[in-house]
């Protein structure tokens, strides 16, 4: 079956990898389109990749619901999922990379935060795909998920979508540049607050808050404790910080025998809600307190009370802080939150009986957590349920009605709420019984006080029900305060509300009696009365008492009338208690006839009371009192109005209706008496609404002018006041009252406009009058700002005012004028300010931006606009021009940003699609162009922080340029690019204009003012620039093309900024997931293409001017190839050959296009640009086009491919120019470079790499290779004046000076590099420069000194001989300047094959070693794999003529054995013909294979290609002539050493004897003799003869040498060491007899062995070792007479590692301690002949020729010739030297492990007796095994077999 047509939308359920370029891959949540299908297979694209397109299995994805959408003329198919989760989805993906990238090398607490953030994401994503839940709900949710979005995309530097205050994001095409920078700004400080969960800034959520109450609900769900007696429980809220309580209390009664689980919400409901607390409360230390009061006995473990009466006695108490919960709440929205209900338990503190005096304020206690005294019984707790709201409560008990049940009682607040909205009526009066001090009496004990409080009428009736313990509690006639046993000071803190009618308030007041109780008598009994006080709550001026602390004084209770009110109440309450004069007349003296009784104060008795009134019908201020009585007192009327301004703001508000209804009720009827007293009366109550304190209550007055206002005619009487106190505004007196007329115009203009729509609405008509005033008041406005402050002095100030007033009246003009006429209005006010005296200049700006955003959106009328614009225009040009310069363009400044803000506010009005502004409107603001560009251009000069975008006035002032070339269209731009809009500036002006416009472009694109985040700002700026580009190319061509205009200056600026916007980094899609990038291309398209296509066509619209941009414009038309978009290039690169044409033509070569294109394109592609497909698309096109023009072909095709083999080398510096690991690979790129430049002879991109180099090298502590670095630029200067040019540290200076830094930098790195040799002939030519030509004999002396130094040096310090190493880079893996060739590298001091081979695993990881030796096959050189192939190598001495024939000291050899070296080689032991298994060494050959390098070591770097590569074979023979003449130099080096300095230690000598002699007397020399020294084999082989010869005399010539060393040796040795010397003296005695037979004499050492006496006969001598695979180093190598022990100990010099380093202290106390051994034991030898030492020594390794190349390494890293000082091994550097000193002491070794990684310390302890097996009889003795193949001279006794473990090869 064929393909079928299909539309759908599929996810990718698994990976699918394509097979084939017709499929398409696929991974895990890939979001397809299907375009066809068939059975089992689908076609269709990437969501996100349109263009690739495939077919893949149908079983691989599933197919997802989708909708239709219209695009064009093309119906497709969009995914239905939701936008947010898509989006969700796409982020995660996004961030994936980014976890993965924290898991390998990021912060593990960043990759841990990052994977929480991923959770929670996928967590909010999978509610919004699955949930069903409500509308409100699921938007929650995705606000929510956005917000984290956006979060975390900006801690990861992510784009960042704009979004609305409802986290959707906007469309950027329909979005003003404007509002797309807000959103986006009100974002991101959002996300630095990081407090908001729903996407709303934290200021919009305070600001809405504001006008909502919040309130606390509490549900007790039990009570975790058994109460001994029924309890009273109460809750409230106390704020710790002011130690005030919020709320008033709510009881909750709790019996004594409720169960510890009983649940209170299922039984009786205990729930309560604390209400009207206001957002300032939300921001103090609130928390919920719980007292409990017990009622019963007086003591709980009194068992012989017999009292039957219920005391109230302090039990217990708690605290939970409930501020977080209540912050928490104001940050949510509670109607949408789901899971906001907290449970929480509050332990409980049970007061002990001897701290219950501190019961009142035991909950600071437990705050403070200084330890309550009481302390906290285990289990004691209670277990609450609460949750915080905001809203309305009549709202909330609909919307909750399960929680706000009819049993849930309201807490007040002890005050009022934040609003007290008109119809709200409370009447509430608390009473807090404070503290009290009593005496005792004549009691023995202190009182148990009980303290009644009563509310009684005149008549001493106490009014039943007035008193309230708490919510939730029955009203009380009498209050008794709970009991503090034997207390005269107690301290209750007890709060009750009062509850008392209105009508029986003035004729009330509080009788406070105290008694006293007594724990075991009846009450009737004890309740005496000793004492009583009383307070008045009302005055009889009909004021309510003072909220403030009063102490009442005391009375005693005495005789029988004390409880009558006409007798105390003649008394004073308290201090500040003022009886009335008719009281005294009257009560008083009537009580004084009828009544005898005298009341007796008890002065040492006092008690404290507090009061707190909160009522809106009783108020403390007698002057509010007379005005709400105002009929009352109608001839006091006119005081009663001038005392209204006495009252303060917070009880004027409380009665604000109540106010306004009596003022506007004097207004009505006495209209013209009191007009101005109301008046002003009504301007000090609006002035209220401006202080921040009251703005709440503004709600209040917006509620009373809309329902409750009634005054109709008011209209008419307040305008006639208005405009009347405007007018009188000559005296300076009157300037405080107008400003505050200004402050209150709002709610003026609001109750006229009211009272005239009363009026029409009773009267059906309107009032004409009424207009034309309110338009005579705006001509009165007009005439107040005409006025001059030289005139008017302060005037400004009144001018200001009803600048920043006049816009709020904006709305009620728009019900009396039409949008024109208003606009005309302002118009004219405008156009009338002259005054420019103080802020009035900032404060017209302020006036505009409040009309911009105002209400009335005077914007959106065409007519309103044409008349309002121009004017402000103007205003903004001239405050631009004039007012901004004089304060330095200050961005501290507040009105320019003020100015800025204006701009913007009316640009984006302007550019909002529901106003529908024409292109007559955008000319409007055309002239603003200019202003806007000079101050771009002013405001980076002024603050450095505005080049990095971080000031926000270039912020604001770019987003309006940006903004006003949004508007512009092509019209625009040629109106204001014309002649005509330049005829009021210079003559050149366009020139200039268009320039300062380039320049203004150029640095908004390279100083970016945005955070890169913002992207789709970004894009959104850059759709303008290129617009405004496109515009000013219009008039390039236009006006400066001809011949007579033509400006090659402004072509150049122009392309410049063409190039810097293709190569901005936000344009840069291919930085951007996949998802962005098709989203990004969608919106915008790649305007890089679009940029670039443009540029193109403008370098050919230049025609036969080309030639005056070159060579300036290869560098951008490169940069703009090097972009990595595949059209651009293809557009773009034929204009780089089109530049070489011109050039050809114009000059008849193209050398200065070659220079600059080599120059260019080294920086570009070093930075960054370019890759492979570049150099392969540069190649080809540029061939392509070459091969059509035949002129360019020759030259062309040589410089292409020069271009093309520069970029591959670039590309591969690149690649690892920032890995240290890979600092060789480095090196050597930049080698290469180096010589490329050479060989093009680019001497500055020579010399540049040069330096760069040297610097690396330096770095990385190569000094020596960084001196012969900066020498080869050294070398090509001459000692002239010639001037050149400054390079990195390098100053420019003259060819001379450089030289001589040069040589000098180069001096001090062969010093560092101890490579003084190379140091010495610069030294040289720098002194006879000094001497012969500048005769600057102070620096010669210098440099002399220095040269003598170097010398010194040289025979002095130690050097550590470098390791050489072969290394074949096999495979395709590598590099190709690397690839299947052979270097040989220089190895770092100290380092051995395995520090080398780890090295370069390091640097290749995924690299395979090769374990054989010879070159691999063909197969592995063309895999794909990388595979190394790594030995040893040495290096071969030259034959210097300058030593030739002479003495040379071994000091001054020994450096040129390793160093200026070009030839290696490398030494494969092999067996030729049949093994001789007695004598292995006979027929052993070696294969020797030479290596000579490209260049010599030191070099450059430290590493050479190889050259050339021979390879030959050596018999046994020359082995063996090649050991002994080793031998024999070293010997003599080591000898001549001690010789010329008697300070050297003698340590060296004896080791290198003991192991010659010692080797040679063990049976090596006969060895010799058996296979060289026999007839046969010279007949054999007579071409060896002379070998033979030259083998004997080199024997010989050893003797002479050892006799001469062991001379010396006996002259230098110490004392204690004497037995060492007289063992090598007899050894010395045998070897003799075995090199000359006619000396020879039987030596016999006698050596006891298990008790018997043996004789050794040592009358052979041995072989040479077997030589290693890899070689034997030369036997000179280690002849610089600095080793100290035999083996692989190391030199006794400075510099060597601790770990490889032997004390002379040591060495000499072994060597003594074998001394005393040696002489106390008899005839035990000093050396064991079969120790391992001498096996070691003497031993052949056998076969070696299947070695691997670890093996081959470590082989080749040993010296093998007999008694030689083996060279150091990475892997067996310690323990085997260690065993050697022991046996070479004649110490019993130690079982040691094979793998000890270095030499350990020696032992303490005595060393054990070795375990030698019983001697056998000799005559059945067989010969011990040794490690030398060839047996010596049998003896008479054969030694034991040795217990020492074998050493290892």
């Amino acid at each position: 079956m064929g393909w079928k047509p299909a539309d759908k939308i599929a996810v990718a359920l698994f990976n699918f990898n394509a097979q084939n370029e017709h499929q398409l891959s696929l991974q895990v949540g890939d979001l397809l389109y299907v375009l066809e299908e068939t059975p089992g297979w689908y076609r269709g694209y990437l969501y996100q990749h349109p263009a690739k397109r495939g077919i893949f299995p149908c079983s691989f994805v599933h197919l997802k619901d989708h909708i239709t959408s219209k695009k064009g003329s093309t119906t497709l198919a969009v995914p239905g999922e939701d936008e947010v989760a898509m989006e969700a989805k796409e982020s995660l993906r996004e961030w994936r990379a980014k976890l993965m990238q924290f898991y390998v090398a990021g912060p593990r607490d960043r990759y841990r935060q990052l994977l929480h953030s991923m959770e929670e994401v996928l967590s909010f994503r999978r509610t919004i795909i699955n949930s069903s839940a409500t509308h409100d709900a699921l938007q929650a949710t995705k606000t929510k998920l956005t917000a984290k979005i956006d979060r975390v995309n900006s801690r990861l530097n992510c784009p960042q979508a704009p979004r609305n205050e409802h986290g959707q994001v906007v469309d950027s095409s329909a979005t003003p540049i404007h509002s797309l920078f807000r959103l986006h700004q009100e974002r991101q400080q959002e996300i630095r607050q990081e407090v908001s969960q729903t996407g709303v800034l934290q200021k919009k959520a305070s600001e809405a808050t504001k006008s909502h109450v919040h309130h606390l609900f509490l549900r007790v769900d039990y009570i975790d404790h058994q109460f001994p007696e029924d309890c009273e429980v109460f809750f409230c809220l106390y704020d710790h910080g002011s130690k005030e309580y919020v709320s008033e209390r709510y009881l909750m009664s709790a019996g004594g025998t409720m169960d510890r689980s009983s649940k209170f919400h299922e039984q009786k409901g205990h729930a309560a809600v604390f209400t009207d607390l206001g957002s300032k409360d939300l921001q103090r230390s609130v928390f919920l307190l719980c007292q409990i009061v017990r009622k019963g006995k007086m003591l709980l473990d009194d068992r012989k009370c017999t009292s039957t009466h219920n005391y109230r006695r302090p039990y217990a108490c708690g605290v939970l802080d409930v501020a977080e919960l209540l912050r928490m709440q104001e940050e949510m929205d509670t109607l949408q939150e789901e899971d906001c209900q907290h449970t929480r338990t509050m332990p409980l503190y049970v007061c002990s009986a001897n701290h219950e005096s501190d019961f009142a304020t035991f909950h600071t206690n437990i705050i403070k957590k200084t330890g309550a005294k009481g302390g906290q019984k285990p289990g004691c707790a209670i277990t609450l349920s609460l949750r915080a709201f905001r809203g309305e409560l009549v709202q909330l008990r609909r919307d909750f009605p399960l929680l706000f049940t009819k049993s849930c009682e309201v807490v007040h607040k002890l005050g009022f709420p934040d609003v007290i909205l008109p119809g709200d009526v409370r009447n509430d009066i608390y009473i807090t019984l404070e503290h009290g001090q009593f005496e005792k009496g004549s009691k023995r004990a202190e009182r148990n006080v009980e303290v009644a409080i009563n509310v009684v009428d005149g008549k001493g009736r106490t009014i039943p029900g007035s008193i309230v313990l708490g919510s939730g509690a029955k009203p009380l006639s009498e209050y008794e305060s709970f009991i503090y046993y034997h207390n005269n000071t107690p301290k209750w803190n007890e709060t009750v509300k009062l509850t008392i009618p209105f009508e029986r308030l003035p004729d009330a007041h509080l009788r406070v009696t105290f008694r006293h109780v007594a724990k075991n008598e009846p009450k009737e009994k004890v309740e005496k009365t000793f004492a009583f006080a009383y307070l008045r709550i009302m005055h009889e001026d009909g004021s309510i008492i003072k909220d403030s602390s009063h102490e009442l004084y005391v009375y005693k209770a005495e005789g029988k009338r004390w409880s009558d009110p006409k007798v105390y109440l003649t008394q004073a309450s308290c201090k500040d208690d003022v009886i009335s004069q008719h009281a005294q007349r009257t009560v008083g003296a009537k009580t004084q006839m009828d009544s005898p009784v005298q009341l007796s104060r008890s002065f040492r008795e006092t008690i404290q009371l507090s009061t707190l009134t909160c009522s809106t019908k009783l108020t403390q201020k007698i002057e509010l009192l007379n005005l709400l009585k105002w009929r009352q007192s109608r001839q006091d009327l006119a005081v009663v109005l001038r005392n209204v301004t006495c009252v303060g703001g917070g009880e004027m508000v409380k009665f604000l209706q109540d106010t306004l209804d009596c003022l506007f009720d004097i207004l009505n009827s006495n209209s013209e008496k009191y007009d101005e007293l109301v008046f002003s009366a009504l301007v000090s109550i609006f002035s209220l609404m401006s202080d921040d304190r009251y703005h709440h209550f503004s709600t209040v007055l917006d509620i009373y002018i809309s329902k409750h206002f009634s005054a109709i005619l008011a209209y008419k009487l307040l305008i006639r006041s208005f405009d009347k106190n405007v007018k009188e505004c000559s005296t300076e007196d009157m300037h405080p009252k107008l400003i505050r007329i200004f402050k209150s115009m709002q709610y003026l203009f609001r109750f006229m406009v009211q009272s005239h729509t009363l009026y029409v609405r009773h009267n059906k008509r309107t009032d004409p009058s009424f207009r034309t005033e309110v338009q005579q008041t705006f001509n009165t406005f007009n005439d107040l700002m005409t006025l001059q402050e030289n005139k008017r002095k302060g005037i400004h100030l009144v001018q200001s005012a009803l600048l920043l007033n006049l816009p709020t009246i904006l709305p009620e003009l728009s019900q009396i004028f039409s949008e024109l006429e208003i606009a005309s209005l302002l118009s004219n006010f405008l156009k009338a300010i002259v005054n420019t005296h103080g802020s009035l200049p900032g404060d017209k700006l302020l006036f505009m931006l409040k009309v911009i955003n105002g209400p009335v959106k005077l914007l959106d009328s065409n007519a309103a606009r044409a008349c309002l614009i121009p004017t402000m225009q103007n205003l903004l040009t001239s405050f631009m021009h004039s007012q901004m310069p004089r304060t330095n363009y200050s961005p501290d400044d507040e009105a320019n940003r003020n100015c800025l803000e204006c701009v913007g506010q009316l640009l984006e009005a302007l550019a909002t699609p529901t106003v529908g502004a024409t292109p007559a409107d955008v000319e409007l603001v055309t002239p603003l162009l200019h202003p806007l560009i000079q101050l771009c251009r002013q405001l980076p000069k002024i603050n450095p922080l505005a080049v990095s975008g971080r000031l926000p006035t270039l912020q604001l002032n770019v987003v309006n340029f940006i903004g006003l070339l949004a508007l512009m269209e092509d019209d625009h731009y040629a109106s204001v690019f014309s002649s005509a809009s330049m005829k009021t500036v210079a003559e050149n002006s366009l020139k200039d204009f268009l320039m300062d416009l380039m320049v203004v472009l150029g640095t908004t694109m390279i100083n970016t003012v945005y955070p890169k985040e913002w992207a789709t700002l970004h894009f959104s700026q850059n759709k303008v620039i290129l617009k405004a580009l496109q515009n000013i190319s219009k008039a390039l061509v236009d006006g400066f093309l001809n011949n007579t205009d033509f400006t090659p200056q402004i072509w150049d600026h122009f392309f410049a900024q063409c190039t810097t916007f293709l190569t901005q980094p936000c344009l840069q899609l291919e930085q951007f997931s996949d998802f962005r990038k098709h989203q990004y291309k969608q919106l915008f398209g790649d305007m890089r293409l679009m940029m670039g296509r443009h540029v193109v066509s403008m370098w050919h619209t230049l025609s036969d001017k080309k030639g005056n941009f070159i060579p300036n414009l290869i560098g951008p038309f490169l940069e703009m190839t090097l972009l990595k978009q595949r059209e651009l290039r293809i557009a773009a690169l034929p204009v780089i050959f089109d530049i070489m044409k011109c050039e050809q033509v114009a000059s008849s070569n193209f050398k200065r296009v070659e220079t600059e294109v080599f120059d260019k394109m080294d920086d570009l592609v070093s930075r960054g640009h370019g890759d492979e497909e570049y150099k392969e698309m540069f190649h080809d096109i540029l061939q392509k086009e070459c091969s059509r023009d035949k002129g360019m072909e020759p030259a062309g095709t040589v410089f292409i491919d020069s271009v093309s083999r520069l970029i591959a080398l670039l590309l591969d510096y690149r690649k690892i120019s920032s890995d240290e690991c890979h600092k060789n690979r480095r090196m050597g790129c930049m080698l290469n470079l180096l010589n490329f430049y050479k060989e093009i002879e680019k001497e500055e991109l020579y010399i540049k790499y040069i330096y760069k180099l040297a610097e690396l090298h330096e770095r990385d502590q190569s000094f020596t290779e960084a001196g012969f670095t900066l020498l080869l630029h050294a070398k090509g200067l001459e000692w002239t004046s010639e001037i050149v040019h400054a390079v990195g540290r390098y100053p420019e200076q003259s060819a001379r000076e450089r030289k001589e830094q040069l040589y000098h930098d180069a001096i001090r790195l062969f010093d560092q590099g101890k490579t003084w040799e190379s140091g010495i002939p610069l030294c040289k030519e720098l002194a006879d420069l000094y001497e012969t030509e500048l005769f600057d004999y102070q620096k010669l002396a210098a440099i002399l000194q220095r040269q003598a130094e170097f010398f010194q040096k040289i025979i002095r310090e130690l050097r550590v001989e470098p390791e050489y190493f072969m290394v074949g880079y096999y495979g395709r893996g590598f590099p190709l300047f690397i690839r299947n060739k052979v270097f040989i590298h220089r190895g770092q001091p100290y380092e051995k094959l395995g520090s080398f081979l780890k090295r370069l695993t390091d640097e290749y990881s995924t690299a395979l070693i090769l374990k054989t030796t010879t070159p691999p096959d063909s197969e592995v050189q063309n895999s794909n794999g990388m595979y190394l192939q790594v030995r040893t190598v040495f290096p071969m001495a030259e034959d210097r003529e300058m030593f030739r024939g002479k003495r040379v000291p071994d000091k001054v050899a020994q450096y040129y054995r390793a160093n200026d070296v070009r030839k290696f080689r490398y030494d494969r032991p092999f067996h030729k013909g049949q093994k001789n298994k007695d004598c292995e060494f006979a027929s052993l050959w070696i294969e020797r294979t030479s290596f000579t390098t490209t260049d010599n070591f030191p070099g450059v770097i430290s590493w050479f290609e190889v050259s050339d590569t021979i390879t030959f074979e050596r018999n046994p023979l020359d082995i063996a002539i090649e050991t002994v003449e080793s031998k024999n130099h070293e010997i003599q080096a080591m000898t001549a050493q001690l010789s010329a300095d008697r300070t050297m230690s003698i340590n060296p000598l004896s080791m290198m004897l003991n192991g010659v002699i010692d080797a040679a007397v063990m049976g090596g020399i006969s060895n010799y003799e058996k296979i060289f020294f026999i007839d046969s084999y010279v007949k054999e082989h007579p071409d060896h003869a002379d070998g033979v010869k030259k083998l004997r005399s080199l024997i010989e010539d050893q003797t002479v040498i050892l006799d001469k060393a062991l001379t010396l040796h006996g002259q230098r040795i110490d004392v204690s060491l004497q037995g060492l010397h007289e063992k090598l003296e007899g050894c010395f005695e045998e070897f003799q007899g075995m090199v000359f037979p006619d000396r020879r004499r039987a030596t016999v050492v006698r050596k006891k062995s298990y008790g018997k006496t043996a004789v050794i006969s040592t009358l052979s001598r041995p072989l040479p070792p077997t030589p290693f695979e890899g070689g034997s180093p030369p036997s000179n190598k280690r002849s610089s007479g600095l080793q100290t022990l035999p083996g692989k100990i190391v030199r006794r010099a400075t510099g060597m590692p601790s770990k490889l380093r032997l004390s002379q202290a040591s060495f000499e106390e072994k060597a003594e301690k074998a001394a005393k051994r040696s002489s106390t034991i008899k005839g035990k030898p000093i050396l064991n002949p079969s120790s391992p030492h001498s096996k070691k020594r003497a031993s052949l390794t056998g076969s070696s020729e299947n070695l691997s190349v670890k093996e081959v390494g470590l082989a080749g890293s040993r010296q093998s010739s007999s008694g030689s000082i083996n060279k150091l091994s990475e892997d067996d550097d310690g323990a085997d030297s260690y065993e050697e000193v022991q046996d070479f002491l004649g110490l019993d070794p130690v079982k040691r492990k094979t793998s000890h990684p270095g030499p350990p310390k020696p032992s303490h302890h005595a060393p054990s007796k070795p375990s030698h097996p019983a001697p056998s009889k000799p005559s059945h003795s067989t010969p011990s095994k040794s490690s030398h193949p060839a047996p010596s001279k049998p003896s008479h006794s054969t030694p034991s077999k040795s217990s020492h473990p074998a050493p290892s090869k």
